[in-house]
C-alpha cells in the first residue's frame, strides 16, 4: 500500500496513478460467478484499483486490503474464456488464432490456463484487419471473426456444448 488515507470510501491510488483518486471496489468478481466480462460484448468489466479485503482468524489474526491493477488491459492482442453450456470456464482448451485477413495462416495456438483464461499478446500495427479464432477440439463451435485496429485488445469468449 502507498500509505494513502481512506476517506469517504475512496483512496489514493498507487504511485503510478497518484494524479487521480480511485473509488474502492465492492463487487466480487470471480471465475465461478463468470462476471468478469460483459456476456454480450466480451468487454472486461473488472474495475481497476478495486479493494479486496483478506482476513486471518484463529490463534493469529490479521486483516489486509489488496488492490488490483488491470495490467493485462494494456497489452494488445487476444484474450478470453472458453465456457461450457452451463457457463463454467474450462481449462486446457486450445484456441487457434488465424490471420491477419486469412482463415488458413495460423498466427498462434494458445491454451486456457489454470484460471481458464487464454491470452496471446500481439501488437497489430498496420491497417485494420480481420482475425479468425477457432477451437480445434470443438469443430461444431463456429469460428469467430474479429476486426482489429492497431494496438487493440480483443476479448473473444467461446461457449462449447457438453460432451
Amino acid at each position: 500500500m502507498d500509505g494513502g488515507a481512506f476517506t469517504d470510501r475512496r483512496r489514493r491510488c498507487p504511485t503510478a496513478f497518484r494524479h487521480r483518486i480511485c473509488p474502492l471496489g465492492t463487487a466480487q468478481y470471480n471465475k465461478d460467478a463468470n462476471n468478469a466480462t460483459n456476456p454480450t460484448t466480451g468487454a472486461i468489466v473488472i474495475p481497476n484499483h478495486a479493494a479486496y479485503n483478506f482476513k486471518v482468524s484463529g490463534a493469529t489474526t490479521d486483516q489486509q486490503t489488496a488492490y488490483n491493477c488491470n495490467v493485462f488491459k494494456r497489452f494488445p492482442g487476444f484474450a478470453g474464456l472458453v465456457l461450457d453450456a452451463q457457463g463454467d470456464p474450462i481449462k486446457g482448451v486450445t484456441v487457434n488464432i488465424f490471420g491477419p485477413n486469412s482463415t488458413t495462416k495460423l498466427l498462434a495456438a494458445v491454451v486456457t490456463d489454470e484460471d481458464e483464461w487464454y491470452q496471446y499478446t500481439y501488437k497489430h500495427t498496420s491497417k485494420p484487419a480481420t482475425f479468425y479464432l477457432r477451437l480445434p477440439k470443438y469443430p461444431s463451435v463456429p469460428q469467430q471473426s474479429v476486426s482489429m485496429v492497431a494496438n487493440q485488445l480483443r476479448v473473444v469468449n467461446f461457449v462449447v456444448p457438453n460432451p
